[in-house]
């Protein structure tokens, strides 16, 4: 489970966001960071179960650096206020579609798919949904899946793709420039004891929407 005491700390590093503060609360850094790294490795183990692809995967090769690049980001704050994993395979840096993980001072947060991926591999999934939208569909507009993730979400664009008429029958699908779902969780459900098998579910439900853009991916 994530510690209170996480929570705590990204908590007071968002009010004290400062190389000072910062290098005068390492320790604590380390301790959260532990715990963060830890909670993300019973992820990984539970994914695995009904993901094969993430066997042997670490969480330390999963999770994003806390320092912020202050020049590409034009925010001058010196740390993120979260903890964040994308556990795919290949790590953090994976191009496959995949389970991301955010616990933070404030909008802690579970996601997966694929965000913004590269030309190539947009045309190919939008290339599947006109092909074949049931095989999408059958996935995203089942009730559990609604009620966990609501819809399919991304940056789009403002009209048809090239290539697609505008009264396209998934014309809203075809926009999209990501292909990602999102689930809020709060920190009363971090803490809890079973908090890793609660999210591991989660993630079990996501898995067909990953399967279906990796397999159009790779295909």
């Amino acid at each position: 489970m994530i510690a209170q005491s996480t929570i705590d700390f990204l908590q007071l590093l968002s009010e004290n966001n400062n190389k000072e503060w910062f290098n005068n609360h390492h320790d604590d850094y380390n301790q959260a960071r532990d715990n963060a790294r830890e909670f993300v490795q019973e992820l990984i183990s539970g994914i695995a179960e009904f993901d094969h692809h993430l066997e042997g995967l670490e969480a330390e090769d999963c999770m994003f650096r806390i320092y912020r690049d202050t020049k590409q980001m034009g925010n001058a704050a010196p740390y993120k206020t979260h903890f964040g994993a994308y556990i795919a395979l290949g790590g953090r840096n994976s191009n496959y579609a995949g389970y991301y993980f955010k616990v933070a001072a404030e909008n802690s947060m579970l996601g997966g798919g694929m965000y913004q991926p590269g030309t190539p591999v947009l045309r190919k999934i939008r290339q599947e949904i006109d092909n074949n939208p049931s095989q999408l569909l059958d996935i995203i507009e089942t009730n559990e899946f609604k009620q966990l993730f609501g819809e399919v979400v991304g940056e789009k664009l403002d009209t048809a793709p090239k290539g697609y008429p505008r009264d396209h029958e998934h014309i809203e699908l075809l926009k999209l420039k990501s292909y990602f779902v999102v689930h809020s969780i709060a920190h009363a459900e971090l803490t809890q004891s079973n908090s890793a098998a609660k999210l591991v579910a989660i993630y079990k439900a996501m898995h067909p929407f990953n399967r279906f853009l990796n397999e159009t991916f790779i295909s």
